[in-house]
């Protein structure tokens, strides 16, 4: 039975299978039927035999930023989908994803370079859910508010109840006297009580109320980058 599929769709399920995808997880990426995917992985010759009418992609007219965004680091299919959906592409987040899986084969994983910084130039900071602990009157949630210095590693952590503003405030000012400093800088990933908005391309629209703290303070905030996990590299080793 033949299995209506471009050519460069079913070598991009060829090259999914081969990188240990399974059948299921490609189906999912696709939105291809596993019976179908399972056809072209044991037998693709009818696929690149059968006679098809040439037609040309959704993605042809992006096929030079696509590339352009994959050599500046952007591997993430998902964020390539939200930025050519802002620039007109009517496409599914299946057919990026298809369209990048060769040059995830093709040009593997970049090492991460170790970043590093100048004694008290940076800070970073995250939360972590810790589970729940019961009391008398009823469970309440645990977190950990985690802070470390970048030149040095030390870290300072606090177990707190809730992620609220003041919470945030209130261990900042903990751990500066705990480091007996304030540093340059402090980096973190997007959460509510600093950010407002950040756009992947955009600049960071700050809570008011965190930049007057930080003002007051005397450090500079700094968010990573949606999507961009690795930016927050120290911290995120405890926390994850």
């Amino acid at each position: 039975m033949a299995y209506y599929l471009s050519r460069e769709e079913a070598q991009a399920i060829m090259t999914q299978f081969g990188n240990k995808e399974s059948i299921q997880a490609i189906s999912v990426a696709t939105g291809r039927d596993p019976k179908t995917i399972r056809k072209v992985v044991t037998d693709p010759t009818p696929q690149s035999t059968r006679p098809r009418r040439a037609r040309g992609s959704k993605l042809d007219p992006y096929e030079s930023y696509l590339a352009e965004r994959w050599d500046q680091g952007c591997h993430n299919a998902q964020v390539l989908w939200e930025e050519l959906h802002q620039r007109g592409f009517t496409g599914s987040l299946s057919l990026v994803k298809q369209s990048v899986a060769p040059l995830r084969s093709q040009r593997g994983v970049e090492p991460t370079p170790r970043f590093e910084t100048a004694p008290g130039e940076q800070a970073q900071c995250d939360w972590a859910d810790f589970g729940t602990l019961v009391y008398p009157d009823g469970p309440r949630k645990l977190y950990i508010f985690a802070y470390t210095m970048g030149y040095s590693r030390r870290m300072y952590i606090e177990f707190v109840h809730d992620q609220r503003q003041d919470t945030l405030f209130q261990c900042l000012e903990h751990a500066f006297a705990w480091f007996g400093c304030v540093p340059t800088q402090i980096l973190s990933d997007n959460m509510t009580p600093m950010v407002v908005s950040h756009p992947y391309d955009g600049e960071v629209v700050w809570n008011p109320r965190f930049k007057a703290f930080a003002d007051f303070h005397g450090f500079r905030p700094k968010a990573a980058k949606p999507y961009r996990a690795r930016t927050k590299g120290y911290v995120k080793t405890f926390v994850m």
